[in-house]
Order: C-alpha cells, then sequence, then structure tokens
C-alpha cells in the first residue's frame, strides 16, 4: 500500500507536464526575412522566426526579440497578426501588420499601410 501515493504522484506529475503551455509560434508561410523597396528602410529587414521577431536595424546590426504572445484577427484585406515580444529588459512591445494574400502575400504594418514587405526567400 506504500507505492499507491507515490504511484498516484508520478501520475498527477505525468499529467501536469502534458498540460504545459505551448509556446507560441508563426505559421510557415510568415517565416522568413521580409524586405522593402521602400527607400526610408534600404538595408533594413524583419525576420520572423517560429519563436522570434529579428530587426534588420542596418549596418549589419540586428535585433533579436523572443515571441511571447500572438494574436490574428480577420480583415477584410487580409489577417490582422499582433505579435508582442520582449526586449533584453523584459518589457513588452507589439509588433502589428496584415498579411495580405490577394497581393502576393505581402505583409503591410497597420501604421504603414502603403510601405508593402515582401518575403525575400522565396
Amino acid at each position: 500500500m506504500k507505492r499507491t501515493p507515490t504511484l498516484i504522484a508520478a501520475i498527477c506529475l505525468v499529467l501536469l507536464m502534458g498540460c504545459e503551455p505551448r509556446s507560441p509560434s508563426l505559421p510557415d508561410y510568415l517565416i522568413g526575412v521580409w524586405r522593402t523597396s521602400d527607400p526610408k528602410y534600404a538595408g533594413r529587414f524583419l525576420q520572423l522566426a517560429q519563436d522570434r521577431v529579428i530587426f534588420g536595424t542596418g549596418a549589419g546590426s540586428v535585433s533579436i526579440h523572443p515571441i511571447r504572445k500572438i494574436a490574428t484577427a480577420p480583415q477584410a484585406d487580409g489577417i490582422l497578426y499582433t505579435i508582442t515580444y520582449t526586449n533584453d529588459n523584459g518589457q513588452e512591445y507589439r509588433l502589428s501588420f496584415v498579411h495580405d494574400l490577394e497581393h502576393g502575400g505581402v505583409i503591410w504594418f497597420k501604421n504603414q499601410k502603403d510601405i508593402l514587405w515582401k518575403r525575400a526567400n522565396r
């Protein structure tokens, strides 16, 4: 009978481990390097990975941020993605963009609809 509490504890531990929340991840069609032809962003890029956002900030420097949360919402012109990510100090930021399938799968930032970003590794 001494084994019963140990066995129950082991079963509970296994069940709890299976309930662990999964890390947010982006769909495959968004994964990759995105660039725009807009001169304001010459030498810059946005790279989306399964679990992080990488900003190419020019002159070969990059800024890498882990993704904490991903929210989606259907829009008339595509799917709105809002990615919550953190900086090195743990401060949260949000990146909101629309993935527009009707115009070849481009993305545009919610606050810059006129600047289209295309995936570079297609």
